[in-house]
Formats: C-alpha cells, sequence, structure tokens
C-alpha cells in the first residue's frame, strides 16, 4: 500500500502501556511552520503563510465511535494548481480494531460543518494513501503536496477530513472511503470574485407546510441559475422577477425567485430546502415539515371553520376549504 509521496513511516515501539504506540512520518512539517504538538488545543486567530490559507480550527485529543480521529490542527499553503497540507496528527485509539487504508482530504464548503458531521462541498485535494493503523498507533507530522481544483466562485469554509477505506460503510461514496473525522478553518476564503448575495425566503427553517405554495427568495447575482433542492431533487426556478426591495442591497430589482409547487407531493415529514445558484449551495438548509390531510391531492372536500379571537381579541376569523390551494383559506373577517 502507498504511504504519502516522499515520506518515510518509522514505527517508533513504547513500553507496553495504555498510550498509543507512534507510527511517525519522518519529512515532519512544512518548511518553516511549526505546527502545535499534537495533544494541545489550538482556539486563536490563525496565520497566515504569504497570504495562502490558514490553521484549522483545532482540537485535544478526542475519541470518535470508531477510534479514529485527527489531533492539533492543520495548516494549508495554495501556491497555483497545487496545495500543500500539514496535520499534526492521526490516532487510533481502539484497543482491538485495525484501521482500514487511510486518506485526507481538502474540501470547501459555503456551510460550516460541525466535526466529523457531513456536509456538501468541493473537494479540492486529496493525499496519497496512508498505510492500516494497528490498535494503539498513531501518525505524527504528516505533510504532503498535492493536486489543488479550485471551487467555483465564492466564500468558503476549508474543510480537512480523514477517510478510511470501508466497504458497505457508506454505499453514497463510489471508492468506499468514508468521512471519519474533520478540522475546519477559522475564517472563511474567497475564491474569484465575490459572489453576490442570496436568500431562500420559502420555506421557513422550522416552518410547516403543506398543500400547495411557493418556494422563493431573491439572488443579486444576474443571469444566474437558480434551483433549490428537495429531498435528492433538484428543482429549477426561474429567476429576475421583480422585487424592489432587494434593489439597494442588489443595485437592480430584477433579483426574485419562485416556484409554485403542492408541499403534499414530498410526502408527509421532515424535509431540507437547499438553495443553489449557478450550481453552488448557497446559505444553510432550511428544514421545513409537512403534513398531508388527505394524501397529495384530496378531492370532493368542502369544509368552512371559525377561529375566535383572532388576529385580535373579540374578532373572528372564517376559513374555507379550497380544493385549487389544497388548503384553508381566509374567507372573512369580523366585525
Amino acid at each position: 500500500m502507498k504511504t504519502i509521496a516522499a515520506l518515510v513511516i518509522a514505527l517508533v515501539a513504547l513500553a507496553a502501556s495504555a498510550e498509543p504506540k507512534r507510527m511517525v512520518l519522518e519529512s515532519s512539517t512544512l518548511s518553516g511552520i511549526a505546527l502545535p504538538a499534537a495533544s494541545a488545543s489550538v482556539d486563536s486567530s490563525p496565520d497566515t503563510l504569504s497570504g495562502e490559507g490558514g490553521p484549522a480550527r483545532g482540537s485535544s485529543q478526542k475519541s470518535l465511535a470508531n477510534g479514529l480521529y485527527m489531533t492539533g490542527a492543520f495548516i494549508y499553503v495554495i501556491n497555483g494548481n497545487s496545495v500543500t497540507v500539514a496535520l499534526d496528527g492521526i490516532t487510533n485509539d481502539s484497543s482491538t480494531r485495525t484501521s482500514g487504508t487511510l486518506r485526507l482530504e481538502l474540501w470547501a464548503s459555503s456551510t460550516a460543518p460541525g466535526r466529523g458531521q457531513a456536509f456538501n462541498g468541493y473537494k479540492l485535494a486529496q493525499s496519497s494513501l496512508l498505510d492500516p493503523l494497528a490498535p494503539r498507533f498513531f501518525y505524527s507530522n504528516l505533510s504532503q503536496t498535492v493536486s489543488f481544483g479550485y471551487p467555483p466562485d465564492g466564500t468558503y469554509w476549508i474543510v480537512l477530513v480523514l477517510t478510511e477505506f470501508s466497504p458497505g460503510s457508506c454505499p453514497g461514496n463510489l471508492d468506499s472511503y468514508c468521512q471519519q473525522d474533520s478540522f475546519i478553518s477559522f475564517t472563511t476564503r474567497t475564491f474569484g470574485n465575490p459572489v453576490p448575495p442570496s436568500a431562500l425566503e420559502n420555506p421557513q427553517p422550522g416552518s410547516y407546510q403543506s398543500g400547495v405554495g411557493l418556494i422563493s427568495g431573491w439572488s443579486c447575482q444576474q443571469s444566474a441559475s437558480v434551483a433549490v433542492q428537495v429531498r435528492g431533487v433538484m428543482y429549477p426556478i426561474q429567476h429576475g422577477s421583480n422585487r424592489s426591495d432587494t434593489a439597494s442591497i442588489c443595485g437592480t430589482a430584477s433579483t426574485g425567485f419562485g416556484l409554485l409547487v403542492n408541499y403534499n407531493s414530498f410526502g408527509a415529514g421532515t424535509h431540507t430546502a437547499q438553495l443553489y445558484v449557478n450550481g453552488a449551495p448557497r446559505g444553510s438548509p432550511a428544514s421545513f415539515t409537512v403534513t398531508t390531510p388527505a394524501g397529495e391531492f384530496a378531492t370532493g372536500l368542502s369544509r368552512q371553520v371559525t377561529v375566535p379571537n383572532f388576529p385580535s381579541n373579540g374578532r373572528t376569523t372564517t376559513l374555507i376549504w379550497q380544493q385549487s390551494q389544497q388548503n384553508f383559506a381566509i374567507q372573512s373577517v369580523s366585525p
């Protein structure tokens, strides 16, 4: 099995104890860059190297579910179409399990994922393979320069991901390398031109939806392709309708987008809607809950109900069922 290029692996046997044995990558750190000790907690303003990159949010040693985790911090330095990444260490603190082959991957994400959590983004680089770690062994002082691919123009968090070869554990990954841990950069980084702001306004996070309604919002990015993803399906949305309320932000009122949908067709339960502009995710996914009163499209129903003391005390609102909207609408408010 190949190891990280130009790095020599040396096993240093320690006395039989509870401490993990150390698997050292002798080339240690980037030239001129001193990384924190593997057990140190790193939580300060990021350093920079010739304006390129910065260390990740660090962590003291953290035992994840299967014993595999990264330690310390990482630094990345972009130079044209290559990037150099240095990481303090990788530990297998399981007392029985030998890991699969390991790999480090550098990603760009428009949202800040929690440590070890799944996220959407763009893979920028990946290391050569690291041999499996035996129980109570760890790698330290890893460093490698590899090819780098730029993401679409935009502002991203940089995420270093530790992946393990584990066939069957992550069926969505065709090469069977599954995420086991991740570190995230202290700050975001902008590639290319800054991306104009945009917002998904409907559905709102935490909202309740049923019947026929809108998926809508706005984007300052002109001539952009806009889509919203729900349940893994991408729904293209026409962009450019008049939104005078965004003119002061975007310099134009032609920013709105909207798509008429039957929320019942998504099925009952909690779903998420993620906005994409020109193929790139924008903002955080909005979680919403769908209730389907009588299937996807109920017919032949008729009902009128009153809601006392709404919208204020002493007033009554009358609601009437409207089949075309698959929902109740306000018929009247009195007095």
